[in-house]
């Protein structure tokens, strides 16, 4: 054993240390100013006092808000902080040294006073430190789960991005190991054995020289817990039977890797400051030769001195994410150690084996929170973040710190700027604050007028019930005494005829007590006329005083409450509007007047009508029990408002304006009531109007931008299938509509040329359809070898990764280990990584393709070239044999990631129906390798890491019997089946006629070799309009009933690019008749939202965020 000169002898380590008091973050200015702050319901509200708690005893008190060791917590702290002093007008107290880790922020905002003690001996409930926890990790959940669950805080939110707390390497030390073959992102080639990784790494002494010992924390403090840190020795022991747990000067600890090595020198240093025990295993099970080392933590100074060290060393070294610490540096950044999938069952165990599962924060607060102010709680429900929102503030707050500034301005600048930028985002999140004389409704939504016989101060107060010696009409900010020292007969009394001294059935007027005959017939029923009139008068001047826009908006709320029966006469009123004295008022049935109107925009098609209103208006229906009938769960205003919002949708999703309607078909298949409802369709014929002044593009848009928001698609998934019926039915009229359009574009001149191309097409396929006698065992030789035989590579390249084209790379380790797993599991290689090699190099390649297309096409022009607005398309005037026609180029968006891995299904290679000729032995279920082959998973839809080969069977197996079965062998799946994908990057050229179409067929086909672009292959759609006409209507129902693709007329042509750097990939150009591409345009929509699970999934997949692509981006890159 190799001793460590530098550490003997100098261990010193100070185990004593003094308790921190809490120190208030200093908040020196604003974040938004006038000029920078437009929230008009509030700077309407705002007073200049701040608000405090007021807690059940009466005590006022500031909101505690927690200051933590880390800058995301932080950050998000300052933002809480401005939210609620600057917007919410609330008196907030930033506390430093109060967290040093996740677990004591739990403790502290359940009233425990130690910060360490999971039983809470010590606590007072009534009075805590703290209020929110912002941010806990790992580490605050497992502790809310300890604490007895009468003392357990409340959980508010779980944030929408994922904390990594993992071991990394630097990008340098990882490039020196590529370049040798070695990947040292992969925990297998730490393997002493194999490799020798500690040539990319500092030695143990070399790290000792840098990093102070006194910083270092012993393995008998991490025994003994004396930092509030644990090893967990006793698991360790428990789970490998091995008893190697003694450290080197009680410091370093030597892993049995690096025990067995005859020079403990080539042991590689691994620095953690958290989950030590983590590591502690992980390093014996995965082999790792690794000298252990943890620094302190709970302070900047330890955290600093441990940052420090790694910036300046290559070492293993423990990181979590989301962090600023190592972000920033222009020459390195971390790199993830990838390690086996997470086994969250025996990590709950104390069971580490694999890497730590990522976790998804959390944010609790106090238990009585809610009782004591509801509208700060129900910012703190609210308060949310994105992987995006974090990625940039850490991203901020790393270059703050390279320019030096000092933490808390640090903090507050990146939180401020965030709150500046965001405010679409944060607005909803604050609750009702009401001026005088308004209160919140239950839910904190929006503000109501305090009702008659109570008075609101405004603000976050709600109602107080009027005294004994007043009165309080509506919206009374404050109650009103009665004149004359005259008291009314109890609390909660409206008006001033309240306040009376006569008795004897009298009462008192102008200064006299009159019987009540005398009262009616002489002075009150002239009174009642007159106020009758006065009121009719002034209805007919209000009337005549709105705006056009406001008479139009009130004749459809009008027009829409008789759609959706929720009338007057149907016992529905708007909350501005006065029940009949003769009404039950017990069966009235309010309706909020801003989400009525909110419905009423939307039906006029108004882009800024209010999401929220309307989702409102929607749950107020959705609550209505239809007593009236037993014949369906929901109310008959329920299932109006549903056919109301379906035909919203085909009216903005229709090519045409023709609304006779697949909605009224569905009627064939209801009854009753549901029935009646369908029938109230032509009477709503007006509505419709509304979109004669909006193009198919227009309503497109107005679809897209707004409707998938709504929530009753999420709340109601009936209604989802509902749509995706009616757009079914949308698109079988758009199949009906091109194939009429190409039947007489093909009459037209150069038409049967036009159906002859198909014949070119079909030479250049490769046999498909070659016989087979053992379907499995023929494809199985084709999957692992197929195109990849040279004397079978075609003449033009036909796959991604084809060696003139390598868009997709495969290593020869890759081919051997995919060619063994697949001969003993039948499992290959996973397909995201090539995925995502073929994603990044289209991204890549985008702009190339689409100029390459362009300067083949140029040479034909007139050189008139038109570029649109929004740079989508770009029209040319070219010469044709004897005219000038234009020739438009439509650019398209590269394919998503999302769409290739759904393409790959149609070469994943076929699930036997027997099982292979052999089967191997029955294997355990979370061994893949001896797994039997009839349970192995396809390659196309294997979601196994590169890393890890850990699956559970049962779930292979589900996934091998949705595969698809296959009568023979299929050449074009060879693995990978990712470079079968020959569309990633894509543009349309548009023109007019098929003589037309064949000539730019054949400027495209003129470039050879030498030029940027060649053509690889076509495929010509338009023959299916041919096999049509000669097959009749024995082929109709098979026509309407294709999902993708039908209707779809289209010269398809894939081009190899020969891009800049060596860099190719081959592309797709699609060639379209002008007539026909509107209509192609609106199916592929169509399809879209088709292919969708759900609404929410076809939101993401437009707005292009999915988490998933991004995470196999990484990958790639």
């Amino acid at each position: 054993m190799l001793v460590l000169p530098l550490l003997a002898g100098l261990m010193a380590v100070v185990r004593a240390g003094s308790a921190t008091s809490f120190n208030p973050v200093p908040h020196p200015r604003q974040c938004l100013t006038q000029t920078s702050f437009s929230f008009p319901q509030f700077n309407v509200n705002k007073t200049g006092s701040l608000r405090k708690l007021r807690y059940a005893d009466g005590s006022l008190h500031d909101v505690l808000l927690p200051y933590a060791g880390w800058a995301s917590a932080r950050i998000l702290a300052e933002i809480f902080y401005i939210l609620l002093a600057e917007v919410m007008e609330y008196s907030v107290t930033v506390f430093d040294n109060s967290v040093p880790n996740s677990g004591a922020g739990v403790n502290y905002v359940s009233g425990c006073l130690d910060p360490t003690d999971a039983s809470c001996a010590i606590r007072n409930l009534t009075n805590p430190l703290l209020h929110f926890t912002i941010e806990s990790w790992s580490s605050g959940i497992e502790r809310t789960q300890k604490l007895p669950n009468d003392l357990q805080p409340t959980l508010l939110t779980v944030m929408e991005y994922d904390t990594v707390d993992q071991i990394f390497i630097w990008s340098d030390v990882y490039n020196a190991g590529t370049r040798q073959n070695i990947f040292l992102d992969y925990y297998k080639f730490y393997d002493p054995a194999l490799y020798s990784a500690f040539e990319y790494f500092d030695s143990l002494d070399t790290l000792l020289k840098i990093l102070p010992i006194e910083y270092l924390e012993t393995c008998t403090a991490l025994d003994t817990k004396e930092f509030g840190n644990d090893r967990r020795k006793n698991k360790y022991i428990e789970f490998t039977q091995n008893n190697e747990v003694d450290c080197m000067n009680d410091v370093v600890w030597l892993s049995p890797a690096c025990r067995r090595l005859a020079n403990n020198s080539k042991c590689i240093p691994l620095i953690v400051q958290y989950e030590y025990h983590v590591v502690f295993q992980l390093s014996y099970f995965l082999n790792f030769p690794v000298a252990l080392l943890k620094v302190r933590d709970g302070t900047p100074a330890f955290d600093d001195v441990y940052y420090r060290t790694i910036r300046s060393t290559k070492l293993m070294f423990g990181w979590y994410k989301p962090d600023d610490n190592l972000l920033g540096l222009s020459d390195k950044y971390p790199v993830l150690l990838k390690c086996p999938d997470p086994n969250t069952l025996e990590q709950s165990q104390s069971f580490f084996r694999t890497s730590l599962s990522n976790v998804k924060p959390r944010n609790y607060c106090w238990r009585y929170m809610a009782a004591t102010d509801g509208h700060v709680a129900f910012l703190g429900s609210r308060f949310n973040f994105y992987t995006q929102d974090m990625d940039a503030m850490m991203g901020a707050s790393a270059l703050a710190k390279s320019r030096g500034d000092k933490v808390y301005d640090a903090m507050f600048n990146v939180a401020c700027q965030w709150v500046q930028t965001n405010m679409d985002t944060w607005k909803h999140w604050i609750p009702a604050i009401c001026p005088p004389g308004m209160l919140a409704d239950p839910t904190l939504s929006f503000c109501s007028p305090c009702p008659a016989g109570s008075f609101c101060v405004g603000g976050t107060e709600g109602s107080q019930l009027c005294p004994i010696d007043s009165f309080c009409p509506a919206k009374s900010s404050s109650p009103i005494k009665c004149r004359g020292g005259y008291v009314t007969d109890g609390q909660g009394h409206t008006q001033e005829s309240d306040c009376t001294v006569c008795s004897g059935g009298k009462v008192d007027l102008n200064g006299g007590c009159w019987s009540l005959d005398v009262v009616l017939v002489v002075i009150l029923v002239p009174i009642f006329v007159l106020l009758l009139l006065v009121g009719q008068l002034t209805r007919f001047f209000t009337r005549s005083s709105s705006s056009a826009e406001e008479k139009k908006l009130a004749k459809m709320v009008k027009s829409l409450r008789a759609r959706l029966h929720i009338t007057r006469k149907e016992g529905f009123l708007l909350n501005t509007e006065k029940a009949d004295m003769w009404a039950d008022r017990e069966k009235l049935v309010l309706i909020d007047k801003q989400s009525m109107e909110s419905a009423a925009r939307l039906a006029m098609m108004k882009r800024e009508f209010d999401e929220t209103f309307f989702d409102s208006f929607c749950y107020s229906l959705a609550r209505i029990q239809d007593k009236d009938s037993t014949s369906h769960l929901f109310s008959i205003q329920y299932m109006s408002l549903c056919n109301w919002i379906l035909e919203l949708c085909q009216q903005l999703l229709e090519y045409n304006l023709d609304f006779s309607s697949p909605l009224k078909e569905m009627s064939n298949h209801m009854s009753g009531s549901q029935h009646a409802l369908v029938e109230n369709l032509d009477r709503a014929q007006h509505i419709s109007v509304l979109l004669v002044d909006m193009n198919q593009e227009e309503r497109y848009r107005f679809f897209e931008d707004k409707m998938p928001r709504l929530s009753i698609w999420n709340d109601d998934v009936t209604l989802f299938v509902k749509l995706k019926n009616l757009v079914a039915e949308i698109c079988r009229k758009l199949r009906k509509v091109s194939e009429a359009q190409c039947q007489a574009i093909l009459k037209e001149p150069g038409g049967e040329l036009l159906l002859e191309l198909a014949d070119a097409e079909d030479s250049l396929k490769l046999n498909e359809n070659a016989p087979s006698s053992d379907p499995w065992s023929s494809y199985s030789s084709s999957f692992m070898e197929g195109l990849r035989n040279v004397d079978q590579i075609p003449e033009t390249p036909l796959r991604q990764d084809d060696a003139r084209v390598q868009a997709i790379r495969v290593s020869e380790e890759d081919v051997k280990e995919a060619r063994a797993l697949f001969t003993r599991s039948c499992q290959c290689l996973p397909e995201h990584v090539f995925v995502a090699q073929l994603h990044a190099k289209a991204t890549t390649l985008a702009e190339t393709f689409r100029e390459s297309l362009l300067l083949l096409l140029l040479p034909h022009s007139t050189g008139l070239v038109v570029q649109h607005a929004g740079g989508e398309e770009v029209t040319l005037r070219c010469r044709f044999e004897g005219e000038e026609d234009d020739v438009t180029v439509r650019y398209a968006r590269v394919k998503s990631q999302h769409r290739m891995r759904e393409k790959l299904k149609e070469f994943a290679p076929p699930a036997p129906a027997s099982g292979p000729p052999a089967a191997a032995p029955a294997a355990a279920a979370d061994d893949v390798d001896n797994a039997p082959p009839a349970l192995a998973t396809s390659p196309a839809l294997s979601d196994v890491s590169h890393a890890a080969r850990s699956v559970n069977v049962a779930a292979i197996s589900r996934l091998a019997s949705a595969s698809f079965v296959a009568p023979a062998c299929r050449p074009e799946a060879a693995w990978p089946l990712a470079a079968n994908i020959v569309d990633p990057v894509r543009l349309s050229v548009v023109c007019r006629g098929p003589s037309k179409m064949l000539q730019v067929l054949q400027w495209l086909r003129a470039a050879d070799s030498s030029e940027p672009l060649s053509v690889c292959r076509i495929r010509n759609k338009f023959v299916r309009a041919r096999r049509k006409e000669e097959k009749g209507e024995e082929e109709e129902e098979e026509v309407q009933g294709e999902v993708d693709g039908g209707g779809l007329r289209v010269l398809m042509v894939s081009m190899l690019l020969r891009g800049p750097r060596g860099m190719n990939i081959i592309g797709e150009v699609q060639v379209h008749d002008v007539r026909t591409f509107p209509c192609y345009v609106q199916m592929q929509r169509m399809l879209k939202l088709r292919r969708s699970e759900t609404m929410e999934s076809y939101r993401l997949e437009q707005a292009g965020e999915a988490e998933g692509d991004k995470a196999s981006i990484s990958v790639a890159t």
